[in-house]
């Protein structure tokens, strides 16, 4: 009787355990994914507004609240991450890629990276020879 009691009291116990930790580890997500978050006063002693790109669609919203703006209806192109935005109507992609819509579509202002990054190591011998002209 003592074993039967034992099984059902460590059943109880790791039941209540795993409700513990799937409560705890269990986050709501939602269907909107809010990218390059942006908060700032376009002039001196004017209201801030904030600026957002929701589903790469790009939004905004002044201090007196209200439901969002949407600047245009065109969604951001690419697939890399939105890291800024700002009201006048460019992003900032991921990759470095700075894009403002025109009234039409999105233009590429250009790119803050500016190219490739080399990925093959300098050896010595070719520093020395470079560098011993």
């Amino acid at each position: 009787m003592a074993k039967r009691f034992f099984y059902v009291s460590a059943g109880v116990f790791l039941l209540a355990l795993a409700f513990h930790l799937g409560q705890l580890t269990a986050h709501a997500r939602s269907a909107q994914a809010i990218e390059g978050g942006n908060i700032e006063s376009t002039q001196a002693n004017t209201f801030p507004r904030a600026t957002a790109c929701v589903n790469r669609i790009l939004r905004w919203m002044d201090e007196s609240g209200g439901s969002p703006h949407v600047f245009p209806p065109v969604p951001v192109p690419g697939t890399d991450p939105i890291v800024s935005t700002d009201p006048y109507q460019t992003v900032l992609l991921e990759n470095g890629d700075w894009l403002k819509f025109d009234g039409t579509q999105w233009v590429l202002i250009g790119n803050l990276v500016g190219g490739p990054t080399p990925s093959q190591p300098t050896t010595f011998g070719a520093l020395k020879v470079k560098y011993r002209k």
